[in-house]
Protein backbone atom coordinates (compact mmCIF):
# COMPACT_ATOMS: atom_id res chain seq x y z
CA UNK A 1 0.00 0.00 0.00
CA UNK A 2 2.81 2.34 0.60
CA UNK A 3 3.19 2.67 -3.15
CA UNK A 4 -0.27 3.92 -3.84
CA UNK A 5 1.03 7.51 -3.23
CA UNK A 6 3.22 7.35 -6.32
CA UNK A 7 0.69 6.89 -8.92
CA UNK A 8 -2.37 8.37 -6.74
CA UNK A 9 -3.15 12.52 -7.24
CA UNK A 10 -4.34 14.28 -4.16
CA UNK A 11 -7.81 14.85 -3.77
CA UNK A 12 -8.39 11.22 -5.83
CA UNK A 13 -10.68 8.30 -4.91
CA UNK A 14 -9.33 4.87 -4.48
CA UNK A 15 -11.98 1.75 -5.05
CA UNK A 16 -11.01 -1.26 -3.25
CA UNK A 17 -13.27 -4.50 -3.37
CA UNK A 18 -12.57 -7.53 -1.47
CA UNK A 19 -14.82 -10.72 -2.44
CA UNK A 20 -13.50 -13.00 0.79
CA UNK A 21 -16.23 -14.39 2.64
CA UNK A 22 -14.39 -14.49 5.76
CA UNK A 23 -13.06 -11.04 5.74
CA UNK A 24 -15.62 -7.68 6.73
CA UNK A 25 -15.23 -4.64 4.55
CA UNK A 26 -13.74 -3.36 8.20
CA UNK A 27 -10.79 -5.64 7.09
CA UNK A 28 -10.27 -2.97 4.40
CA UNK A 29 -10.25 -0.02 6.45
CA UNK A 30 -8.61 -1.15 9.52
CA UNK A 31 -5.62 -1.52 7.22
CA UNK A 32 -6.35 1.29 5.43
CA UNK A 33 -6.03 3.48 8.38
CA UNK A 34 -2.63 1.31 9.42
CA UNK A 35 -1.22 0.82 6.17
CA UNK A 36 -2.64 4.36 3.88
CA UNK A 37 -3.89 6.16 6.85
CA UNK A 38 -3.88 9.11 4.19
CA UNK A 39 -7.00 8.01 2.38
CA UNK A 40 -10.26 8.30 3.86
CA UNK A 41 -13.11 5.83 3.78
CA UNK A 42 -15.99 7.54 2.13
CA UNK A 43 -19.06 4.94 1.66
CA UNK A 44 -19.53 1.67 0.66
CA UNK A 45 -20.73 0.54 -2.64
CA UNK A 46 -23.77 -1.51 -2.62
CA UNK A 47 -23.21 -4.67 -4.26
CA UNK A 48 -25.79 -6.22 -7.40
CA UNK A 49 -27.93 -9.03 -5.57
CA UNK A 50 -25.93 -11.39 -7.22
CA UNK A 51 -22.76 -10.91 -4.86
CA UNK A 52 -24.12 -10.55 -2.05
CA UNK A 53 -26.40 -12.43 0.81
CA UNK A 54 -27.52 -11.99 4.33
CA UNK A 55 -24.44 -11.92 6.33
CA UNK A 56 -22.46 -9.53 4.39
CA UNK A 57 -20.27 -12.28 3.25
CA UNK A 58 -20.68 -11.25 -0.20
CA UNK A 59 -18.57 -8.42 -2.38
CA UNK A 60 -17.90 -5.49 -0.73
CA UNK A 61 -16.61 -2.38 -2.45
CA UNK A 62 -15.80 0.73 -0.65
CA UNK A 63 -14.63 4.10 -2.04
CA UNK A 64 -11.10 5.93 -0.15
CA UNK A 65 -10.41 9.83 -0.67
CA UNK A 66 -6.81 10.61 -0.61
CA UNK A 67 -6.44 14.04 1.65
Amino acid sequence: MKCLDDFMSYDSNLLLCLNAPDLSANYIIKNMQVYAPQYIFKKSINSPDIFSNKQQKGLKTLVFRRS
